[in-house]
């Protein structure tokens, strides 16, 4: 009985929750937004091909869906870049942040 109180409480909070943020999710018209996002990272001895190819394309879903949240919203795959980017590439954060102020002027 324990176990299965666990269970439904996490169905029922994570679950949940999920459908409200996705109820509540504004479109934002004209809203200047760039996504940057990592290039697909490499498959690691530990996991199938499959695997991270599936881990690559969640990955790439998500970004696009951060970018989808605006009318003109730009998802950028960075190449040669991974988690890090303001760290990897500061020219090309610096550059889209420059290309969004340049938007709202």
């Amino acid at each position: 009985p324990y176990k299965l109180a666990i269970l439904s409480e996490n169905e029922q909070v994570f679950h949940a929750s999920a459908d409200q943020l996705f109820a509540a999710r504004i479109l934002h018209e004209d809203l200047p937004l760039i996504v940057l996002s990592r290039d697909a990272y490499p498959k690691a001895d530990f996991e199938t091909q499959e695997q991270r190819d599936g881990l690559n394309a969640a990955h790439n879903l998500m970004q696009l869906d951060h970018a989808s949240i605006s009318t003109i919203g730009q998802h950028r795959i960075i190449s040669k870049a991974g988690h890090s980017l303001p760290f990897e590439v500061p020219e090309v954060v610096i550059a889209a942040i420059n290309e969004m102020l340049d938007q709202i002027k």
